[in-house]
């Protein structure tokens, strides 16, 4: 990958790093590319859902009480949880 990032065409990377074509090199720096992407998306993930967390433990006491607006604003976390979690279609 960091070849890549350098400017070095599939060819040169493939010579570098051994592998018997420039394909080969093209598959390692999509596959890197790959994983990067979902550390990423999984870093995001858990900081949104401990938002989410922290936003209905505020809300879910005083909707227990009968706030309405609680009530809404917890609803409304279950809802984007659902969402974020892609669970709506189960």
């Amino acid at each position: 990958m960091e070849l890549r990032r350098g400017g070095a065409e599939y060819e040169e990377i493939a010579k570098e790093l051994g592998f018997a074509s420039k394909s080969g090199a093209w598959m390692a720096v999509n596959r890197s590319l790959k994983q990067r992407a979902h550390k990423a998306a999984d870093a995001y993930l858990s900081k949104s859902l401990a938002e989410l967390e922290l936003l209905h433990e505020r809300s879910w006491k005083r909707a227990m009480m009968g706030d309405l607006k609680a009530v809404n604003a917890s609803v409304g976390v279950i809802n984007a949880r659902t969402r974020l979690l892609n669970l709506g279609r189960l």
